[in-house]
């Protein structure tokens, strides 16, 4: 399969799997310190945890869409203030680019440990 068409395939697969977790809204406060403890917990690296920040998103399709600027900053579009895409975009900033299987194991650990 190319690999356009698996990576699609796997954002696919990540976003159906995400519905078995939405949740309520968070503050965003809340959000910021849930980001800093992931990344204390989660790596050893020097680098600072990316800045969490309320934004209006980045357009996919027809909604606005959460996003991750590599470890610089994390973009919470309003509809998606929850730990489940906080979460999700941590992964990215903690290495995973894509969606495939280093990232869905990941996510999947981070989940168990931080979703409630």
């Amino acid at each position: 399969m190319k690999s356009s068409v698996r990576r699609m395939r796997d954002t696919q697969a990540v976003y159906a799997f995400e519905l078995h977790f939405a949740g309520p809204p968070q503050p965003i406060t809340l959000l910021r310190a849930l980001a800093q403890r992931i990344w204390r917990e989660e790596t050893n690296r020097p680098d600072r945890c990316p800045a969490v920040v309320a934004g209006r998103g980045i357009r996919t399709g027809d909604r606005l869409a959460s996003y991750c600027e590599g470890r610089s900053r994390i973009v919470l579009a309003r509809n998606q203030r929850d730990r489940v895409t906080l979460i999700h975009e941590m992964v990215h900033a903690l290495g995973a680019e894509t969606h495939g299987r280093i990232f869905q194991r990941r996510y999947a650990e981070l989940l168990g440990k931080y979703w409630r």
